[in-house]
């Protein structure tokens, strides 16, 4: 957060769009986990993990990393196990950026 300062519109507009894309992103990659379709995996797990890092939510980058790499991998296991982690990441997320973009806009 240090990089916006205090320019809280430009903070507000990452927030948003994390909170108005992501979602699509994320319905992909559960999508793409049941269907078993990697190179969708790879995309998708990529896209919300370079998401999760330029917001700094931590965990959710790395489960992402570490799903991009596992279906990435020659031996592919079976991927969907990923998902409880990613999954529970992400709502923890969701649900605080959109606590902070409501807190914001009532200010």
């Amino acid at each position: 957060m240090e990089v916006v300062g205090e320019n809280t519109a430009l903070l507000s507009e990452i927030l948003s769009t994390f909170v108005s894309a992501t979602p699509k992103t994320f319905e992909r990659l559960k999508s793409a986990l049941e269907n078993r379709d990697p190179k969708a995996i790879i995309f998708e797990s990529h896209s919300l993990k370079n998401s999760a890092q330029s917001l700094g939510l931590l965990e959710l980058h790395r489960h992402c990393a570490d799903l991009e790499l596992r279906a990435r991998s020659k031996t592919q296991e079976d991927l969907i196990r990923f998902f409880p982690a990613i999954d529970h990441e992400y709502k923890i997320a969701l649900h605080a950026l959109t606590l902070a973009l409501a807190q914001k806009q009532a200010a």
